[in-house]
């Protein structure tokens, strides 16, 4: 349960001047603050996975310590506690689904005041409502560039946490990464990267459903650019695929397929690429559903 205590600037002033404090010694946050907000930004996080709409949601705001003097000489501050991130009741509401693909998440502090410094960890879900200092020291690192890093699909979920400092204070945020892509396993297959080169790729399905499906030849390459999933542009007009329709049958991996792409793209050049092939799910002729298989493969 959260404790809020409240600081009166006035108070903190009378402290310094019974403790011999001049005014050269004045602690940096009540002369550097004014125009500060009077509250520790909120944090905003999107998650982009390819060309997908942008997921968007509010992260959690955790322990939080602030002292500000605002535009007209008068302040306060706050201090927050909070359980760790891993001891949130729930996510509901602060949880992000990863897909086949990785993505990229970007921090969005609010009141255009961005922090000083950031730094992010992440834990293992199944650390989640571990009370013990080993499973608090079990967070991971995560490698972060202005306010951006990137995720990638391993089959787990996270429990993200982030710390920014500002001059004003410091406050910590969590929010929850979910492997979408994992509970799809049981209804949809997957797709393996065997090997690619330049001029091409080789890949199977493993289908470990109780369903049968089926594929075509047709498939798109994306580059990625700023940040961005962009499709690879073609080097030639009026192109197509043929029309046909191979059986994935239940429970079952197909056959190494290989493409030779060198007719519609041409050698591709070093880069972060994305690789996606649509399945169907056929019920009845017209009456079908279909499923984005997505992997992603580099080029040096």
């Amino acid at each position: 349960m959260k404790k809020m205590l409240v600081l009166n600037i006035a108070f903190l002033l009378i402290i310094q001047l019974m403790t011999g404090c001049s005014s050269d010694n004045v602690p940096a946050p009540l002369i550097e603050t004014r125009n500060a907000p009077a509250k520790a930004p909120l944090l905003n996080v999107n998650l982009t996975i390819g060309n997908l709409p942008v997921q968007r949601i509010q992260a959690a705001q955790l322990t939080t310590s602030w002292l500000f003097i605002d535009e007209n000489g008068d302040g306060g501050g706050y201090e927050a506690d909070s359980p760790h991130p891993l001891q949130l009741s729930s996510f509901d509401g602060i949880t992000l689904g990863l897909e086949n693909a990785g993505g990229e998440i970007e921090l969005l502090f609010g009141d255009n005041y961005p922090p000083v410094s950031v730094s992010v960890q992440r834990w293992d879900e199944k650390y989640a409502d571990d009370e013990s200092t080993d499973a608090w020291d079990k967070g991971e690192p995560v490698e972060i560039s202005r306010d951006n890093f990137r995720i990638d699909n391993d089959g787990q979920n996270y429990i993200y946490a982030v710390s920014a400092k500002w001059k004003e204070g410091s406050s910590w945020y969590a929010f929850r990464i979910e492997n979408t892509a994992r509970q799809h396993n049981a209804q949809m297959p997957a797709m393996i990267i065997k090997t690619v080169v330049p001029g091409g790729i080789s890949f199977t399905f493993e289908n470990n459903t109780d369903m049968g499906f089926t594929f075509g030849e047709d498939y798109t390459v994306y580059i990625r650019t700023n940040n961005s999933w962009q499709p690879v542009d073609p080097i030639i007009d009026n192109w197509g695929f043929n029309s046909i329709g191979y059986d994935l049958p239940a429970n079952s991996q197909s056959d190494e397929v290989s493409i030779d792409w060198r007719w519609l793209y041409g050698d591709l050049t070093s880069g972060i690429f994305l690789f996606e092939k649509e399945i169907l799910y056929v019920r009845s002729p017209g009456d079908f559903d279909k499923y984005v298989l997505r992997q992603e493969f580099n080029l040096p």
